[in-house]
């Protein structure tokens, strides 16, 4: 362990001076930049697995620089195609860079925060070792003087392990274990973290067209029977499917009368549509065979970026509601109406409208 926290120590003294070397350190990384691409979003990460882990989509290269760059990513290689900067664009003037300085066996990463061409803070630095060509460790040094350790196994020359252990003088410690199995084929089947399902590799015959008719078939009664079963006696204005547009099941939030009067005599309009604050709301109650399909579903859903998809399956749930809303003897107010938004309410008009295109 003293051996590792020396690692963490000599990070830590390079993080205090990141942000004002900042200058030097692009220069020194843009001058080994031989060739430049642009993808759609993230597409390379030195840390094995990522984007099946956390269930991101990579991003797809770009012929030539986007029109619009907000989202879009830019990057550098040298003359081994290594990559030695990233900068994900967030707007005009703000982006967030990484620099990327690779040594025999070994890789420092600089994670920057920019605006309007300047460094505005340093967020961490990650020192990847590697031995025979394996990634066998990462450190990382955070602001606060917090810090991360990663250490990997491997067995018959896979990945088979990853024991990560984090210390942060706020959020405290942690302790992760994450283990990975892989098929016949040698490819990757199951992600577990503390015993919890990361990432699994969906069977063969299991097409995302398929998961999305199997979620489908169990959503809905799903909805229903969680509705009959906490929908309140009082009068409603309203029923709202919460959602985030990446994962099934959403949140049934029951608009009561009293509230809605509370928040327009408060100004609080706004609120109207927002679930977390709904005095009345429910967690779908699903079965184990029907949490695995959307667990499923959810994964498919973001690793192959189907979010349109997942929204629509949300929609025609509500519509179908509609239809059927005499089942539920409901106290409903005059105006009553049942819809789906997004959790952050990012797009509540586009998002009311299409399934309510009659109040237009």
């Amino acid at each position: 362990m003293n051996k590792q926290m020396d690692e963490i120590e000599k990070l830590r003294e390079l993080f205090k001076s990141a942000k004002d070397g900042y200058e030097a350190l692009k220069k020194r990384a843009e001058a080994q930049a031989v060739s430049r691409r642009w993808a759609s979003d993230e597409y390379i990460n030195l840390e094995p697995f990522y984007f099946e882990f956390n269930r991101f989509s990579k991003g797809k290269i770009l012929k030539t620089k986007p029109k619009k760059i907000v989202n879009a990513y830019e990057y550098g290689f040298d003359a081994q195609d290594r990559v030695v900067f990233e900068r994900q664009h967030d707007g005009k003037k703000h982006f967030f860079e990484s620099l990327y300085f690779w040594g025999r066996d070994e890789v420092l990463k600089y994670h920057f925060g920019c605006y309007n061409k300047k460094c505005s803070r340093c967020f961490n630095i990650k020192r990847f070792i590697y031995e025979n060509g394996a990634l066998k460790s990462i450190y990382s040094a955070f602001d606060n003087n917090a810090y991360g350790i990663e250490n990997f196994t491997y067995e018959g020359g896979k990945l088979a392990q990853r024991r990560k252990y984090v210390e942060h003088p706020r959020a405290g410690r942690r302790n992760d274990v994450t283990n990975y199995e892989f098929d016949e084929m040698g490819e990757l089947s199951l992600i577990t973290e503390n015993g919890y399902v990361r990432y699994q590799k969906p069977d063969k015959n299991m097409s995302y067209k398929k998961l999305y008719e199997l979620a489908a078939q169990r959503l809905l009664p799903a909805i229903k029977e969680t509705i009959k079963k906490h929908a309140p006696a009082g009068k409603l204005y309203c029923i709202n499917l919460a959602c985030d547009n990446r994962s099934l099941p959403p949140i049934i939030g029951f608009g009561s009368q009293e509230q809605r009067v509370q928040w327009l005599a408060q100004k609080d309009g706004w609120l109207l549509w927002l679930v977390p604050d709904y005095e009345f709301r429910a967690e779908v109650e699903v079965d184990y065979e029907t949490a695995k399909i959307f667990d499923l579903f959810n994964q498919e859903t973001q690793l192959n970026d189907k979010y349109a998809q997942a929204k629509k399956l949300i929609w025609e749930c509500v519509k179908q509601l509609k239809a059927g809303l005499g089942e539920f003897a409901l106290d409903m107010t005059e105006d009553f109406t049942i819809t789906a938004t997004d959790c952050d309410l990012g797009n509540l008009r586009k998002d009311f409208i299409a399934v309510n295109p009659e109040l237009a």
